[in-house]
């Protein structure tokens, strides 16, 4: 029979081990924690940029990829039935609308349905969403044709460092656009590639164009550099519009350098050529 002190190295030994477990436990909890406070405090200062990474990952599923496209075919009727009755005189009517500017989207068919273009140009498709109500704006109207750029699977830094990854609007294999559906697509253009190697070559084929869309990569660089290529081809009657005009100060910056008082509601931006 072992003599009492035969268990003191086991307990000394047991008890250094939980110390130091102890203390590797404190350690990762205090890391979480100041994990999440870091992410928190970077959400309250920029919102948007992290909402759009929780929107990258839902949108890898396809059940969430099914309930956006259920959603968006409810959501576009709603909008059909909702313009036929818009009271609007005015751009900055449709724009202000509260039952249309809950959704940019929503807002570009509208524009759409009241300026009536001929020729629209869009940079950004991700899953089509804009790209739909655009093209059924056309289609309502019985005139006009849409040329979208896109780059899928791009990965870029936004102006504050943060790693915008828009891979999932291609999971699973889809091509950008998946909510265009087969009937609309005889009015739509898609080019695959970077926006500042096809945008100005687009513009030159095209020669004019009503209205122009920029929803693709929201750094300063590449916004200020697509309004640039598209103003000087704009129609005098066309429009200028932006997505997400809040991650920098791009557009404001563009639209003082042309001296034109923009348009801002929310999210979306618009500068009219006349």
């Amino acid at each position: 029979m072992r003599a009492s002190g035969d268990y003191e190295p086991w307990v000394h030994k047991s008890y250094r081990l939980y110390i130091a477990y102890r203390r590797i436990g404190m350690r990762l909890v205090t890391s979480t924690v100041e994990s999440w406070q870091a992410t928190i405090h970077a959400f309250r200062q920029q919102p948007y940029v992290y909402s759009y990474r929780v929107g990258m990952m839902l949108l890898r599923s396809r059940v969430i990829r099914r309930l956006v496209r259920l959603y968006s075919r409810h959501l576009l009727k709603q909008t059909q039935n909702l313009v036929e009755t818009l009271p609007a005189r005015s751009i900055r009517d449709i724009v202000t609308y509260s039952k249309l500017s809950k959704y940019h989207f929503t807002q570009l068919y509208a524009l759409c349905r009241y300026l009536r273009p001929r020729v629209v140009v869009e940079t950004g498709v991700g899953l089509g969403t804009s790209s739909l109500f655009i093209l059924q704006a056309l289609e309502d109207n019985g005139v006009g044709k849409l040329y979208s750029i896109d780059e899928p699977y791009s990965v870029y830094q936004s102006d504050a460092g943060i790693l915008i990854d828009e891979s999932a609007y291609c999971a699973n294999g889809d091509r950008p656009g998946m909510l265009v559906p087969n009937e609309l697509r005889d009015r739509w253009t898609l080019l695959l590639g970077k926006s500042h190697e096809l945008l100005p070559v687009l513009c030159e084929r095209l020669c004019s164009l009503d209205f122009f869309f920029h929803d693709s990569e929201h750094n300063y660089r590449n916004m200020f550099q697509e309004y640039s290529i598209v103003w000087p081809h704009l129609r005098a009657s066309g429009v200028l519009a932006s997505h997400d005009v809040e991650w920098n100060t791009a557009f404001q910056d563009f639209a003082d350098a042309i001296q034109r008082q923009p348009i801002g509601w929310h999210n979306l931006g618009l500068i009219m050529a006349s």
